[in-house]
């Protein structure tokens, strides 16, 4: 039974992080971070969300649902911003002192909302984003369209396990097996990169 969580574990954890980085030495199973032809802004987000002041978090909404409308063509609004895990943890100080009302994350998802006229707009984390974890030498973020027809990774086949049998009457094996593709970005200008 152990062995068997084990395995079932590195699956799960394989497929995590082929969703996000791609499969090593396979440039036909790309992950979210690693795609090709997906623009690459620099300008926008120069430093932390969480370490912005107030004046930078308001420059920031103003340019960057502006920056990702203008890089598809004003063909598709985003309907979520994945950000890297360190800088997302910090997203739960006030906005501004003078106005402690709301957090960095309530006014940021709120703006979102507001201006994609998506109630259902997500700020989600991602460890993948840091550096640190992925080795991508940039702290990376991502605004897209989550839509099967722009960006899609299937699992054909899920894990799945034969039936345990004995070839010596004494030990039991068996096999696991499953298959996956890499994440396909069919609109690559429906995704955006931010980084710094």
């Amino acid at each position: 039974t152990a062995k068997e969580k084990s395995r079932k574990r590195n699956w799960d954890l394989g497929i995590q992080k082929i969703a996000f980085l791609g499969l090593n030495g396979d440039t036909s199973a790309r992950g979210l971070y690693t795609q090709l032809g997906v623009t690459d802004n620099t300008t926008v987000i120069t430093q932390a969300i969480s370490s912005m002041t107030a004046d930078q978090l308001n420059a920031l909404l103003v340019s960057i649902i502006e920056a990702y409308r203008s890089n598809c063509a004003r063909t598709a609004w985003p309907t979520h911003f994945i950000i890297p895990e360190s800088d997302y943890n910090g997203l739960a100080s006030v906005s501004s002192s003078s106005f402690p009302l709301k957090t960095k994350l309530q006014l940021l998802e709120e703006a979102f909302q507001l201006i994609t006229r998506k109630p259902d707009f997500k700020i989600l984390p991602c460890a993948y984003g840091d550096n640190a974890y992925s080795g991508l030498g940039v702290q990376k973020y991502v605004l897209l369209n989550y839509d099967e027809e722009s960006l899609r990774m299937d699992i054909p086949v899920d894990y799945t396990n034969t039936l345990a049998n004995s070839l010596d009457n004494f030990n039991f094996q068996n096999v696991g097996y499953g298959q996956f593709t890499g994440v396909q970005a069919y609109r690559p200008a429906e995704l955006l990169y931010f980084h710094f």
